[in-house]
């Protein structure tokens, strides 16, 4: 097993936020054919003294290993969290290969799970690859966020599953936490330590665009669409809400249904104390 342990640093001179570190791994375990298949594994547990009480809980792993007679099995397992925020298993001809991995597709691969067969590969051996995402942290200017990952293999998936436990209990050694996600939704997972406010996806959109938030606890919550006078234009939330990774979907029309004109808008949020504003922008 690899440990990667990464202390993300902010030196830009501004707080950040939702900070995402992932990674993308292509691992061709049959380097012949580059033939493999895959799968993301959610149906095991780790036991960790210190961690959740000391009580079971879930983990994730990303694998490969080669399309016929698989002898080597190649995965991925988070260490700072129990769970990735996003992770699959790409189908290279469809979400790697040219002209795919823009910028955009980047991001979405590190924030959303694939919408169809989100733990699943591409149906039968052929080129596959790995790629993550963890949940966002938010940097103040001149600190750092530690985060980890480990690549973990076995000649077997029992051999390779006992390897991620032994990384995650390693982690723990060395002195780090797990965060441990006990829920999942859309691809953002368990309960943020912090309030946050994400960058709407897609950013521009037209017709529809997704917000996401993190509430470290349950919370009166009110997202709102301001135009760049000022002025509401669309109440998206406006309830109390339990804590965790949230979402709001806006479909480019005002409070009373009709579309609005292309151009910048801004998205707020309230949540007790805290206060966040983003912009993005509508094209017709």
């Amino acid at each position: 097993m690899v440990l990667y342990q990464l202390d993300v640093a902010n030196n830009s001179g501004a707080n950040l936020a939702d900070v995402k570190v992932g990674a993308f791994f292509d691992w061709d375990v049959d380097p012949a054919t580059a033939n493999d298949r895959g799968q993301v594994v959610t149906d095991s547990t780790n036991t960790i003294p210190g961690v959740n009480g000391g009580n079971p809980f879930g983990i994730e792993v990303l694998e490969l290993h080669q399309g016929s007679g698989a002898n080597a099995y190649m995965g991925v397992v988070p260490l700072s969290q129990s769970v990735f925020a996003a992770r699959r298993i790409m189908i290279s001809a469809d979400e790697v290969y040219p002209p795919r991995m823009t910028d955009g597709d980047k991001w979405s691969y590190l924030s959303f799970n694939r919408a169809t067969n989100p733990n699943g590969d591409g149906g039968s051996a052929q080129d596959h690859a790995q790629i993550f995402g963890l949940s966002p942290v938010n940097i103040d200017n001149g600190a750092s966020e530690r985060v980890g990952f480990a690549m973990v293999a076995g000649a077997t998936l029992s051999e390779m599953m006992d390897a991620a436990r032994a990384a995650q209990q390693m982690w723990v050694d060395l002195g780090n936490s797990i965060l441990v996600i006990t829920g999942i939704e859309d691809g953002l997972t368990g309960i943020p330590t912090e309030f946050s406010l994400q960058q709407n996806y897609p950013n521009p959109f037209n017709p529809t665009t997704t917000i996401r938030y993190g509430l470290r606890e349950d919370a009166k919550v009110s997202v709102k669409i301001y135009n760049v006078l000022g002025q509401v234009v669309k109440t998206l939330v406006n309830n109390r809400q339990t804590a965790g990774f949230k979402t709001a979907v806006w479909d480019g029309t005002n409070d009373f249904g009709a579309k609005v004109s292309s151009g910048i808008y801004i998205y707020r949020i309230e949540a007790n104390d805290f206060v966040a504003n983003k912009k993005m922008i509508l094209l017709k």
